[in-house]
């Protein structure tokens, strides 16, 4: 797989949309992501060049190229060779913003920084008979300041080399033919320019130097491979455990039950069917025979197991269904400092029926000796809209607007493979080789190509979990780590009350069933090849639980022989994995998760990030101006000040250069120019504890800057996104600039309160 960078410069301002408002003042907002920067949607981007190409095909690609891009629109095949993600900011103005934003001590609000980074345009239609505006026209457009530069990801897959200088080719052309985005292109907005950088291996780089390309810069790389060393066979007879780690490249939607037929839910884990499918679909792009895909995929001997958030570096599971807190606990699980005992619904010990409980908030625990740890999701959601291309408006309708939830990106998952030694090592190097797409719209802004680093092998699915061996009359617990499809033997019909009776056959007499906690869910499937889900069928949960007690000595060997083996059916695809607790359950401890810290970033300023500190300053100087300037004003002290006498001093202060030189000359002490009878009011008049006229003659000083109260060092702190040093030095060069300001704003507001007394 190659990779690129799509580089979006916006000549003009530019206002790619999102249907919410953030603002009564604004009718059309800009797409923000979660820092309240700029994003471009890769959805967006993506329908920008395939509109392009669809205007450009007749004439510019006869043979159809667009199609080894873009894809077929309901097509099954899965020939789309681009894929394109959302375009962000800078990273280095993003590490900035979000230390800014999640900082203890005076966090910048995403407000300030909307108001600071943001302008709003006004727009509207004007009426040719009358010349004036036309009724109900008015609208306000936050848009991005022009000059902006945003970047967006570009992967290509499975393309030759011939297909590949086709490709460029084709994608050169539309980039330049793309130069308008956004809404109200036809009022000067909207102006973009499109360029892209990509690398190549050497050979395939080489080869296209012969092409004469315009917006697309090609690098070469090495032609060698990062792939790991596949592992050599496993002398061990039985099952192996390969675990993997999963991070997030992109937002990630794994397709979850949703109330809304419009919009869609994400799952909280990366189910083993999703990867399982990824995995057959790379192997058919490989070209690989169908008996081998059949044997790696279908045949059951690779099973797949679910990827759970990953805590400390250790692999999670489904929280317990027996753990339940107290209702009226005011320290929520996932933000505790201390710690919290969890009770435990097997315990023999009775609790006062007054007392209530509910479930753990937290879905996931890592677990380690009897604690057990909160492993927290984040998820997030776009709002995405149909738009009419040709008129740049949404189109009316009842699919106009649909929500996409997902998996943030950068979030580490852990999964494991299980099964066939050989098979399993297959696997692993396709897995490291070749791209897999997980979930709903893969090819744009969604899924991607999540970075997959094998760990070290293991003897289970859950290698932090430490067993031992049980005595004879010791209790143990087993726990479900991902649903379960049981089946009645005698009626066929799937049952999920059966986990009792095959916990019984599976331990064979070694262990008998002292208590069963069963929560059951519906198994649900959609397979990607047909477009079409698979009936949904009941099953038990994860995190199901049952208690047991020893009959006879159990080894350790043994307990990992019966985890080794799922039960129920669906197994390939991860179903009926379970783990055995051997620690002491009864007084089970949850722990806090480690507060996360977020220290300062050490990367490189960009003069876009010094720009947006220097009008995040301005606006929060102008703030703390005009409050101080209306202090001073309404404690002044007038006699017989005139308003013309106040506007005459605001004259020099606009436009005027030399206005410091004017007012000295004005209010001179020795020889001042002002007439006596303009003077004398001013040297009556008191303000900040000094006559009015000595108060302007000091700040006529080259050194002079208004003071404020207390708020000043929160307010600079509060607004600040650069280095101590550097904020400093910019906000008093911001305060220098707008002394003339708070001198206008406070003779404005004292010729107000003249106004008034006379």
């Amino acid at each position: 797989m190659m990779h690129g960078t799509l580089t979006i410069e916006f000549l003009s301002d530019t206002c790619f949309s999102m249907p919410s408002v953030l603002n009564v003042m604004v009718d059309s907002e800009v797409c923000m992501d979660d820092l309240g920067l700029p994003i471009i949607p890769g959805k967006t981007i993506r329908s920008l060049l395939r509109d392009t190409w669809l205007s450009a095909q007749p004439v510019l690609d006869k043979e159809c190229i667009g199609y080894m891009l873009f894809g077929r629109g309901g097509s099954h095949e899965d020939e789309s060779s681009l894929r394109i993600g959302n375009a962000l900011i800078d990273t280095a103005i993003r590490e900035r913003i979000h230390w800014a934003i999640k900082r203890d001590n005076n966090p910048l609000l995403v407000s300030i920084l909307r108001d600071a980074f943001y302008e709003i345009r006004v727009l509207t239609k004007i009426d040719r008979k009358s010349g004036a505006p036309a009724t109900d026209t008015l609208r306000g457009v936050r848009v991005v300041p022009a000059g902006a530069k945003l970047f967006a990801p570009l992967d290509f897959h499975h393309l030759d080399t011939e297909a590949l200088k086709k490709t460029f080719l084709l994608l050169d052309c539309l980039l330049g033919a793309t130069r308008h985005g956004g809404l109200d292109r036809n009022r000067g907005l909207g102006h973009i320019k499109l360029s892209a950088k990509i690398a190549l291996p050497k050979s395939q780089a080489n080869a296209m130097q012969e092409l004469k390309l315009f917006h697309i810069h090609i690098t070469g790389t090495s032609d060698q491979s990062n792939v790991q060393e596949t592992p050599q066979k496993s002398s061990e007879k039985g099952p192996v455990f390969l675990p993997f780690r999963l991070t997030l490249t992109a937002p990630c939607l794994i397709h979850d039950r949703s109330k809304d037929p419009n919009s869609s839910s994400t799952r909280t884990f990366i189910p083993g069917a999703a990867i399982r499918g990824a995995v057959a679909a790379a192997m058919m792009r490989r070209g690989d025979t169908p008996e081998m895909i059949h044997e790696m995929v279908a045949s059951g001997k690779v099973r797949f197991l679910n990827a759970y958030i990953e805590e400390r570096e250790n692999r999670s599971i489904p929280t317990p269904c027996t753990f339940q807190r107290k209702k009226d606990a005011s320290v929520d699980d996932l933000e505790s400092d201390t710690k919290n005992n969890i009770t435990e619904l097997f315990n023999n010990e009775a609790e006062p029926t007054e007392t209530q409980y509910e479930p753990l908030k937290a879905k996931y625990l890592r677990f380690s000796s009897a604690e057990w740890i909160p492993a927290e999701v984040n998820t997030g959601s776009h709002t995405h809209q149909t738009r009419n291309r040709a008129r740049g408006v949404a189109i009316k309708g009842d699919t106009t607007v649909f929500v996409y939830e997902f998996l943030k990106e950068g979030q580490n998952f852990q999964g494991c493979l299980a099964g066939n030694a050989e098979l399993c090592a297959k696997a692993r190097e396709l897995m490291q080789s070749e791209p897999l797409w997980l979930g709903r719209s893969a090819h744009a802004e969604y899924g991607g190509a999540p970075n997959i680093d094998f760990l070290q092998d293991s003897k289970s699915e859950n290698a932090s979990i430490n067993q031992c061996d049980i005595n004879q009359g010791v209790q143990f617990a087993l726990v479900l780590t991902a649903d379960a499809v049981l089946r009645d033997p005698v009626t066929g019909q799937h049952d999920p009350h059966r986990l009792e009776a095959e916990i019984i056959e599976r331990f064979q007499g070694k262990a008998e069933v002292i208590a069963a906690c069963v929560k059951t869910d519906q198994a649900q499937e959609f397979n990607r090849l047909w477009r079409t889900s698979f009936p949904e069928l009941p099953a038990v949960a994860a995190g199901s639980m049952v208690l047991l007690k020893a009959i006879v000595d159990i080894s350790k060997d043994d307990l990992l022989t019966l985890q080794s083996a799922p039960i129920g059916e669906r197994t390939a695809q991860g179903y009926g994995c379970f783990i055995i607790l051997t620690d002491d359950l009864q007084s089970v401890t949850l722990h806090s998760p480690y507060i996360q810290q977020n220290p300062e970033p050490s990367s490189n300023i960009p003069d876009e990030l010094k720009r947006m500190q220097r009008k995040l300053y301005e606006n929060r100087l102008r703030l703390l101006m005009t409050k101080t300037a209306a202090d001073l004003a309404k404690n002044a002290k007038l006699h017989g000040v005139s308003p013309h006498l106040i506007q005459r001093m605001r004259t020099p202060l606009h436009g005027n250069a030399n206005w410091k030189q004017t007012w000295r000359e004005w209010l001179d002490k020795t020889n001042p120019a002002l007439k006596e009878t303009a003077l004398k009011p001013l040297k009556e008049s008191y303000m900040n504890g000094k006559p009015l006229a000595d108060y302007l003659l000091d700040a006529a000083q080259d050194e002079w800057m208004p003071e404020f109260q207390d708020m000043r060092s929160k307010e600079q702190e509060t607004a600040r996104i650069l280095p101590d040093v550097t904020a400093k030095a910019l906000w008093k060069d911001e305060k220098s600039k707008l002394t003339v300001y708070f001198l206008d704003a406070l003779l404005n507001r004292l010729a107000r309160n003249a106004k008034g007394d006379r």
